[in-house]
């Protein structure tokens, strides 16, 4: 195996976080190796009291200038400082002088760009120095790397993550570039995409920053394997304008929507709760992929009062006899359970909800699987931190004690399915972003053993990660339904096609979009599965819930009041 050599563009020995983590993540990887610091001899001194004195008389950006003084990004657990020394030791470094050119463009002296090229470096992470421009750009194999916390085809320049927010932009993207000389237009290595964090920019940019430091490792091991073609891609033609931190005027505005998004999701989180239902339609399941089919809804029975039913999953047991398998949130004992009925042929009932697998804790998302003549469910229950699998005994009728196939993961919506030869298992991480980071697992056997895709996260993408329910095949290409949750959770179903499924690569492509349709339940779909001829789905809804009203204040104030605590002890007295 051949050895990446990387150097990294930086101020000293100490590094923000998120970005010392894309260095950690990188030196996991066999035949990987960082070779060269290169670090700003000058860089960039403070503000001078006349400058500062000038902007405040100007009334350009002084609202910006005290937002950041009172929130400095240094508190966000992205940019606090770590001490890089033990990690940095024995690695050659070099000094590099900056020549300025124009307002912000930054040259390399071409005597360190001669020395950077004699260490035979395969990229360069830039982590310090601003704009930078010329040969340096071409010092390593494949280039300079940087991060750029926008998507860009929307919004170039700074501040990250911002302008998402003032713009009501659902979503927030990221990239991370092989840097050119036109500003923010790099050739896209990889992207990403999560729900905006439209109550707080702190948050906001807190979890896109993070969202992004998996992504220089996805890059080398993508070179490693030979499947890194888009490290030749032309470009970005992005023609997105350039955006500069926000003057006085856009800064109140902000404030405004900021503060707005935040009481509203407050009133929100203690007066409405998500009402879903299960519903059965008589058609298959690949008839979605039609753009704009809508079909009837026959909507099941709902459960007893504060409870809702979703998650439906439906398996064929013999001629004209199915089992559905569903979800049952009571909010009073917050957390659900599996229940299971029987239907005919054609997707009526033929007996009454019934407990089928409780073990205690919260289970949702029911997977269910046919193999070798048995049937499997397959449930959710990260809090166990895995993924275990109940057999159906077909003589006593009832499901035996989940066996373990994945330990020491918080698997969200675990998804199985045997294609090629081989067993995949898609899911998402209970504890980083469940919406949007895709994971994947194989196995040569359905018991195992289990392995991480090298690709992990395979995907990044809030619109088209997390399962919605069992891939199916048709006409040759295999579809993985998944939750859009750019607006709300659940708000969406994505179909996707995927184009490459291997141990080394993963890649699908949007085929359909699905949204609710049905007037009964406006607010949202996030389960789609075929059965045959059948296909049950679940449908949301965003009521009132008077009985729950004093619980859920109860609920709010005390994380309120925990949180305040966490704050008081974390800040230093003064």
């Amino acid at each position: 195996m051949s050895t990446l050599r990387f150097g990294v563009m930086c101020a000293g020995e100490r590094l923000e976080s998120a970005f010392a983590a894309s260095i950690d993540e990188l030196l996991k990887i066999e035949g990987v190796e960082l070779a060269l610091l290169i670090v700003n001899a000058h860089p960039p001194a403070r503000s001078s009291m006349w400058t500062k004195l000038k902007r405040l008389a100007s009334l350009n950006g002084t609202l910006w200038a005290i937002f950041q003084r009172l929130f400095p990004p240094e508190r966000l657990s992205c940019y606090r400082p770590r001490d890089m020394s033990a990690v940095f030791a024995g690695v050659p470094r070099i000094r590099c002088r900056i020549i300025r050119k124009g307002k912000f463009s930054e040259y390399f002296d071409p005597g360190d760009v001669e020395r950077i090229r004699g260490y035979g470096l395969d990229f360069i992470l830039r982590f310090s120095f601003g704009i930078i421009r010329g040969d340096i750009l071409d010092a390593a194999r494949y280039g300079v790397w940087s991060f750029h916390h926008d998507d860009e085809s929307k919004f170039r320049g700074r501040p990250p993550a911002f302008w998402e927010i003032y713009r009501g932009e659902p979503t927030t993207g990221a990239i991370l570039q092989r840097l050119v000389d036109r500003l923010d237009a790099g050739i896209v290595l990889q992207r990403c995409t999560i729900r905006s964090r439209a109550w707080s920019y702190g948050e906001n940019l807190n979890a896109i920053v993070w969202a992004t430091a998996h992504m220089p490792a996805r890059v080398c091991r993508d070179i490693l394997v030979g499947c890194a073609r888009y490290l030749e891609a032309p470009p970005s033609r992005t023609e997105a304008p350039i955006y500069r931190p926000p003057n006085d005027l856009q800064m109140l505005r902000f404030l405004i929507k900021t503060w707005s998004a935040w009481v509203k999701r407050q009133v929100e989180g203690v007066l409405l709760v998500e009402d879903w239902r299960v519903g059965v339609v008589e058609a298959p399941l690949h008839a979605f992929l039609q753009p704009g089919f809508r079909p009837k809804v026959r909507w099941l029975p709902n459960g007893k009062p504060n409870t809702f039913r979703a998650d439906p999953f439906v398996v064929t047991l013999g001629p004209g006899a199915r089992k559905l398998l569903l979800e049952e949130f009571d909010y009073v004992a917050d957390r659900g359970v599996i229940l299971e009925l029987d239907l005919d042929g054609c997707g009526a009932p033929t007996s009454w909800p019934r407990t089928a697998i409780d073990d205690g804790m919260h289970m949702s998302y029911p997977y269910l699987l046919e193999h070798e003549g048995h049937v499997y469910c397959v449930p959710e229950s990260w809090q166990r931190r895995g993924v275990s699998m109940h057999a159906f005994d077909r003589g006593q009728l009832r499901w035996r004690p989940g066996v373990p196939i994945i330990k020491d993961f918080p698997v969200v919506d675990p998804t199985v399915l045997r294609h090629d030869g081989l067993w995949w298992l898609w899911g998402t991480s209970g504890d980083d972003e469940p919406d949007s980071k895709l994971f994947l697992w194989y196995a040569p056997d359905l018991w195992g053993p289990w392995r991480p895709h090298p690709g992990n996260p395979v995907k990044v993408d809030v619109r088209s990660s997390r399962p919605a329910g069992r891939p199916f095949l048709h006409e040759g290409s295999l579809y993985r339904p998944a939750q859009d949750c750019s607006r709300t959770y659940g708000g969406g179903i994505t179909i996707n096609r995927v184009t490459c499924l291997s141990p080394t690569e993963f890649r699908e492509e949007a085929a359909v979009h699905v949204e609710p349709w049905d007037r009964k339940y406006p607010s949202g779909i996030h389960t789609l599965v075929g059965d045959g001829a059948l296909t049950v789905l679940d449908g949301k809804r965003v009521v009132i819930a008077p009985d729950l009203l004093g619980r859920r204040l109860t609920h709010k104030l005390l994380r309120l009041a925990r949180s305040l605590g966490s704050r008081t002890r974390r800040e230093p007295s003064r």
